[in-house]
C-alpha cells in the first residue's frame, strides 16, 4: 500500500512536470507507463501460473 501511495506520489509530480513542458510528451510517457504496468502484471500472471503448475502437478 505505501509503496504505491508513493508510485502515485511520484507519477502525479512527473505528470504536473510534463504538463508544463508539452501535453504530446506527457501522453507518450502517460502510454508508456501503462505499457509498463500491463507488461508486469503479465509476467507476474505467467509466474504465477508456473508455480500453480508446478505445485499441482
Amino acid at each position: 500500500m505505501e509503496k504505491e501511495a508513493k508510485a502515485i506520489e511520484r507519477e502525479s509530480k512527473v505528470g504536473i512536470n510534463l504538463e508544463n513542458d508539452g501535453k504530446l510528451v506527457g501522453t507518450a510517457f502517460k502510454l508508456y507507463q501503462n505499457m509498463e504496468r500491463i507488461l508486469t502484471v503479465g509476467i507476474a500472471i505467467v509466474v504465477l501460473m508456473v508455480v500453480y503448475g508446478m505445485i499441482f502437478k
